[in-house]
């Protein structure tokens, strides 16, 4: 009697601790380790829709590093807590734009750098998927914006260079040049003053390369004198 109550136990803990695959009434399929009836351990899910994961489990849910890749294309490898993106990982997003660094309960959160497929970059700071903090982006023509940003645009101060040998210093708002700043054109004159919504509003002054200067008001880059 009590060999075949060892051998039961036996048999019970290798249900339960080992490798199974379960097939779900609408079509998922898991393939993995299970401890005490839960995902745990190594394992992959296919769902239905044709979505898959294969990686670390814990108590149910993705826990540690995996892949998962959608339907549309579209994948992550990296960390997992809790059966959401938490710590490092890289995203290809189904347009072939990559982001590689750091998320938070599913977010991009932290330090990151991202491709688009068009060649755009920016390399700096996240909050909850948008470009937020300080941060770099760089344009394929030669375009390149380095400073704050907030609710992915241009917030606050900033250094814009242009491919053309201009840049702009100063002040920005929702993505626009806003507040006070400084436009150096690459033959050498440069505006100081007042902008609005990108144009030159308000008090300024251009210093000509030439030496001449226009200095009063401008409305919406008009000089208004």
């Amino acid at each position: 009697m009590k060999t075949i109550i060892l051998i039961s136990i036996l048999y019970l803990n290798l249900i339960s601790f080992g490798q199974k695959t379960i097939e779900f009434k609408d079509g998922s399929v898991y393939v993995g380790h299970i401890i005490k009836g839960q995902f745990h351990g190594h394992g992959k899910m296919v769902w239905a829709s044709g979505s898959t994961f294969e990686g670390a489990w814990k108590n149910g849910a993705q826990n540690g590093e995996g892949k998962f890749t959608w339907v549309s294309g579209a994948t992550y490898y990296g960390d997992w807590k809790n059966g959401t993106r938490n710590g490092k990982g890289v995203y290809h997003y189904s347009d072939n734009s990559v982001y590689t660094g750091t998320w938070k309960d599913g977010k991009i959160n932290g330090k990151g750098t991202r491709v688009w497929g068009s060649g755009i970059q920016y390399i700096g700071d996240w909050l909850d998927g948008e470009q937020h903090g300080k941060g770099k982006r760089i344009w394929p023509n030669g375009d390149e914006y380095n400073g704050n940003w907030k609710n992915g645009k241009p917030d606050g101060n900033g250094e814009f260079k242009y491919s053309n040998g201009s840049r702009y210093t100063g002040k920005w708002k929702k993505g626009q040049k806003e507040g006070k700043g400084t436009y150096y054109w690459a033959n050498g004159d440069k505006y100081i003053g007042q902008w609005i919504d990108g144009f030159k509003h308000g008090k300024g002054i251009i210093y000509f390369e030439n030496g001449a200067i226009d200095q009063g008001r401008w409305n919406h880059g008009d000089f208004a004198k």
